[in-house]
């Protein structure tokens, strides 16, 4: 968000705050400071150009929703919705997207970032991304409203290699996440995010197309990985969402956790010999990991990066790594 003054307020999404930096260009600087459990996202300011208001994603409820600050004092900001949202304001109004696709109006005093009425339905069938608490809207500073219509609803489907579709799987409708396939091609994992954001692993069987649920939260879970004998799955989950956790499918155990560190470990493969989980790091440590799930062993650096790492496999003999 740009205000008239040429300063720059923008969100580098997972863990963060908010930075700031001079449209002329320059250094970024940390405006807001959340905690280890929180995001920062979505910011946009008031017509004041020092005042804006952004969204807050935390585990913990009295912390999260849609919140007001300002350049002069941004970690004293103040909670105007409870629910965690992508709020925007448009002529004496904070919008916002309503179970999965209503946009909604609520009357708003820009003048003391209240809000002072109650909220009406404008527009129905707007659609979102993977989140649909986002919604795709934008509104004017003259008051025109703009949005993309459509169903954000997801279907699995089977495609052969030209492209044609062969089935479906699984329910439609539901907010898919990641999805794999596990290696004797009898069950997909899926990451399902839920209409209240919580996000949790599914395996859907492929014969039946009946699915069930692996995990039940809070707290979130996301990323699964088979095991190369297709009986156990590896997720990124825990009380932080941060740890990879591993659960036996067929006994229904209570998920153990791999790793507790401060960092968040994203699992991404799991060895063909089932000795090694690959993981990744991010923020300074943009990196790859190799830790051993055979006993007591660390893990191993294999690549470090400045750069963003994604997407990594390993070869099938396990000598080499492809990756984003």
């Amino acid at each position: 968000t740009w205000n008239n003054e040429g300063t720059i307020v923008f969100s580098i999404g997972s863990v963060s705050g908010l930075y700031s930096v001079s449209a002329a260009g320059g250094e970024a600087r940390l405006l807001t400071t959340p905690d280890e459990q929180t995001h920062h996202w979505w910011p946009q300011f008031l017509p004041d150009g020092r005042r804006f208001i952004f969204e807050i994603y935390a585990l913990e409820a009295e912390k999260k929703g849609v919140h007001v600050a300002s350049l002069d004092a941004p970690d004293q900001w103040r909670r105007l919705l409870p629910v965690p949202m992508r709020g925007r304001y448009g002529s004496g109004h904070l919008l916002y997207v309503e179970d999965g696709s209503t946009l909604m109006a609520q009357p708003f005093d820009v003048a003391r970032a209240e809000l002072t009425g109650d909220p009406v339905a404008v527009a129905s069938s707007v659609a979102s991304g993977e989140v649909p608490r986002w919604g795709w809207f934008s509104a004017s500073a003259t008051g025109v409203l703009t949005y993309l219509e459509g169903s954000t609803n997801i279907q699995l489907v089977w495609l052969d290699r030209a492209g044609k579709k062969l089935g479906t799987l699984g329910d439609p409708g539901r907010n898919y996440g990641p999805i794999v396939l596990s290696p004797d091609d009898n069950r997909v994992a899926v990451q399902i995010m839920a209409e209240n954001g919580q996000h949790d692993i599914w395996v859907v069987d492929v014969a039946r197309g009946l699915a069930s649920r692996v995990t039940t939260g809070p707290p979130q879970s996301f990323r699964p990985v088979w095991s190369p004998d297709s009986r156990e799955l590896i997720f990124q989950g825990g009380p932080d969402s941060g740890d990879p956790y591993r659960k036996e499918l067929r006994t229904g155990a209570t998920a153990s956790s791999l790793l507790d560190t401060v960092e968040r470990e994203y699992p991404l493969d799991w060895s063909r010999d089932g000795k090694i989980l690959l993981y990744r790091t991010t923020g300074e440590e943009n990196a790859l990991w190799a830790l051993p799930l055979g006993g007591d062993g660390s893990p191993e650096l294999v690549l470090k990066t400045g750069s963003s790492l994604s997407e990594s496999q390993m070869s099938p003999d396990g000598r080499r790594l492809a990756y984003v």
